[in-house]
């Protein structure tokens, strides 16, 4: 039995036993509740970590191999790509959010109430602009060397590189800002360091001239200062 479960009998028999069960019943009820929760924050910090410590082997074994290859392999893709553009790594069944504000009116009273409910005097309020991620579809994630592309079941976006401004990488998503956008969009990948450094990699060889790394069959080669 888990510690809970044998809380929550012990209580029941103070309740059952005792003169004043009821008392200890709500005593040992909130003790319980906090051991609870404190427990399962503890269990979800250790998931976290582990996660966090699968992610960043999983990224040096693929960072290694890159190194001793010093090239990027083109991928096969469903996806109609221009001309010389060529895909070099993809996830799918991934969750695409975007930042989206709700507004939020707080009212208030200037006057003074005679009544439940009834004032006398002026009504004051405020409101104020709210940012929640909104999951807006899920699909396919394919980074070519010329766009980030998030094909969906409903809704799809084709992001150039060369308008990235930033990338930032998370335990459990990507977040991506655009110079054409207002606000960030976040994708729930599986290894976001890993794209993270393909992102990077790919948008700053742009000012340098990506397109002379890139050989016949769409390799890119690269030294291993990359």
């Amino acid at each position: 039995m888990t510690p809970l479960i044998l809380a929550v009998i012990f209580c029941f028999w103070l309740l059952i036993t005792l003169p004043n069960g009821f008392t200890f019943f709500m005593f040992f009820s909130c003790i319980s509740i906090i051991i609870y929760k404190f427990i399962n924050k503890r269990n979800l910090r250790k998931k976290l970590a582990e996660k966090i410590a699968i992610q960043e082997k999983n990224y040096e074994e693929w960072y290694d191999t890159l190194k001793q290859e010093k090239k990027l392999i083109p991928i096969d893709s469903d996806l109609i790509l221009k001309r010389k553009e060529y895909a070099f790594y993809s996830e799918s069944s991934i969750d695409f959010y975007e930042s989206r504000s709700s507004r939020i009116y707080q009212s208030g009273h200037a006057g003074f109430r005679i009544a439940k409910g009834i004032y006398i005097g002026k009504t004051a309020g405020n409101s104020r602009n709210v940012y929640n991620l909104t999951l807006i579809d899920s699909g396919e994630l394919v980074l070519t060397n010329k766009r980030l592309i998030f094909d969906g079941s409903l809704e799809d976006r084709s992001i150039l590189l060369k308008n990235i401004i930033s990338t930032r990488a998370y335990c459990d998503s990507l977040e991506i800002s655009v110079s054409n956008r207002k606000r960030s969009m976040f994708f729930s990948v599986n290894n976001p360091r890993i794209w993270n450094y393909l992102l990077t990699f790919l948008t700053e060889s742009l000012e340098d001239g990506l397109e002379d790394l890139i050989d016949s069959n769409g390799i890119i080669n690269f030294s291993s200062d990359n």
